[in-house]
């Protein structure tokens, strides 16, 4: 069976915010047990609406990070009341945690259902995930990687990556599984996740497949590659189905 080398090519419409830009300082930080982990996410494309959390240990010996911090009001303060959480451990390495809604400001949306899962296995593993409703309407799902990225929250606040949580920029796309050779003439499904790019790995944010209507709200992509005698393919395609 011959086969041709091919890749997604990714194009989004949006111009790339640029998260070089976002200011990481933490206006106070709690002493931290053990080996903290950090992550950051920005509500809009200029990053000024953002809100830190932290995983750290309840102890120097526990081997999991079975706390989370999260900055609910965005004030960069972590050390205020109501903000330390501990985690419920569910389905073998994973730890819930569920420290009730988001809202930056008087005036800022509330973002409710939030959601932290993390895993034994921080970096170099998988997860964590985050789920929220942004202004307690869209369900987006923050985490995931691309094949062959490593997940993991930063060391610091300089090494944390950002997850993007804005739908005033257009959508992008990753795959969510991709071969580096496929058939010729053979049929193979390729899935993406829909959402939004971040900074560093494992930062895509993606929407829920609610989110996009079938049929009204179009998604493309273009499949490079080459057949079996070296020649380029280039071949643009539609995303029709959700799942």
């Amino acid at each position: 069976m011959q086969v041709f080398a091919a890749a997604l090519l990714l194009i989004a419409l949006q111009e790339p915010v640029d998260f070089s830009k976002v200011d990481r300082k933490i206006a106070k930080e709690p002493k931290y047990l053990a080996n903290p982990l950090y992550g950051l996410i920005v509500f809009d494309p200029d990053g000024k609406s953002k809100v830190w959390f932290v995983l750290d240990r309840s102890s120097p010996k526990e081997p999991d990070h079975d706390i989370l911090y999260l900055d609910r009001n965005g004030n960069g303060d972590l050390t205020e009341p109501g903000e330390r959480f501990a985690g419920v451990r569910k389905e073998g390495n994973w730890i819930t945690h569920q420290p009730g809604p988001i809202k930056i400001g008087d005036t800022g949306p509330e973002h409710t259902e939030v959601t932290v899962f993390s895993s034994s296995a921080q970096i170099g593993g998988s997860g964590p995930y985050l789920r929220f409703k942004l202004g307690g309407k869209t369900e987006v799902w923050a985490g995931f990687a691309k094949p062959g990225e490593d997940a993991g929250l930063g060391p610091s606040p300089a090494k944390a990556p950002v997850f993007l949580a804005s739908l005033d920029v257009p959508l992008t796309f990753i795959p969510a599984l991709l071969k580096s050779e496929y058939p010729q003439g053979g049929s193979e499904r390729v899935a993406v996740i829909v959402g939004l790019s971040g900074a560093g790995p494992a930062s895509f944010t993606g929407v829920h497949e609610t989110y996009l209507v079938p049929g009204k709200d179009r998604l493309f992509g273009t499949w490079i590659g080459k057949d079996f005698e070296g020649r380029p393919i280039r071949k643009r395609f539609e995303i029709r189905s959700h799942c």
